[in-house]
């Protein structure tokens, strides 16, 4: 593999790197987890006892026999991305030579985005794209 394969791998991998992380670290998935505890079931037991040399005894006793728990976790729906980066390789019609470029996108309205595109060529471009 000649370096400009090389580089042209690196460059893909580091682009696929770079767009994992951002992805992670600005767009994370949240979850919203709810957690609600009942008890119902609480009986108050008094004894009395009574001694022989007629002294009475109280004794109070409180049992808690039942207790409920449930939870409950919701997925909020994450945002929608607003950017796309993405590197390009291409060959140059004249030489064969690779052509390297980049093509950032900002989303406008809804599902539309806007970008610009820049390569080795001193070539820059304008797009419009659609997400669907």
């Amino acid at each position: 593999m000649d370096l400009k394969n090389k580089l042209a791998v690196v460059v893909a991998l580091a682009t696929l790197t770079l767009g994992v992380y951002l992805g992670r670290t600005y767009f994370p998935k949240t979850q919203v987890v709810e957690k609600e505890v009942i008890k119902k079931d609480i009986q108050t037991v008094v004894k009395e006892i009574v001694r022989a040399d007629g002294t009475k005894e109280t004794v109070t006793t409180i049992v808690d026999n039942s207790t409920e728990s449930s939870s409950r976790t919701v997925q909020a729906p994450a945002l929608p991305k607003k950017w796309k980066v993405g590197a390009t390789v291409d060959k140059s019609s004249i030489l064969g030579t690779p052509v390297y470029g980049v093509q950032i996108d900002r989303r406008i309205i809804g599902p539309v985005f806007a970008g610009i595109k820049v390569n080795t060529d001193k070539q820059i471009g304008i797009g419009i794209s659609v997400e669907f």
